[in-house]
């Protein structure tokens, strides 16, 4: 089995592939070789082979076989960050130029994307935040923090766990209350 390059802290749902690391090429020992291939079985490993305007990311899953998944992704000519879609390429391109295309209407304020002029828009000139909970009053930014809201709010839940002891807390600053007070 070959390791040609590998990806560390690779989430396919990440917006961009980080800390790309090219290591050398290695042999992995096979079951057919005297005195090796005994032990535990080897880690699953995921390699990347690197072509224009595509990355092929196999990860071995055993021995017996493997999985391979093919994915495009878009590389900035600039700073050679890679980004998982063409639509987040060209916002981040933007960065580079200083352009600022998106001004607000009620001011002289201008940003590089739609969603700081949305938020710009709401806060400092009070437009109304997009998503209402239909059991409360409540508005939000986003609808991650409406969800947030109904499930601690309305709902008793506790989402967020304390990794070291298992507490749960209905939000997040509850959460760091607990592991300031208890665990530090």
């Amino acid at each position: 089995m070959l390791i040609h390059n590998r990806v560390e802290n690779y989430n396919p749902r990440q917006r961009r592939l980080r800390n790309l690391v090219v290591e050398e090429e290695k042999t992995a020992p096979t079951p057919s070789q005297p005195g090796e291939g005994e032990g535990p079985p080897p880690r699953d490993i995921i390699s990347v082979v690197i072509q224009p305007g595509t990355i092929v990311v196999e990860e071995v899953v055993s021995t017996q076989g493997e999985e391979g998944a093919e994915f495009q992704v878009f590389s900035c000519p600039l700073c050679s960050l890679i980004f998982s879609r063409r639509l987040e390429l060209r916002l981040h391109t933007v960065s580079h130029t200083g352009e600022m295309p998106y001004k607000c209407t009620s001011c002289t304020e201008q940003f590089m994307q739609k969603k700081d002029l949305k938020s710009h828009l709401i806060k400092i000139h009070g437009a109304p935040k997009p998503h209402a909970c239909s059991l409360c009053p409540k508005c939000f930014l986003s609808r991650t923090e409406l969800r947030l809201h109904e499930a601690s709010k309305h709902r008793g839940e506790k989402l967020f766990v304390c990794e070291e002891c298992g507490h749960r807390a209905s939000s997040r600053n509850g959460l760091q209350m607990h592991i300031k007070a208890i665990h530090r």
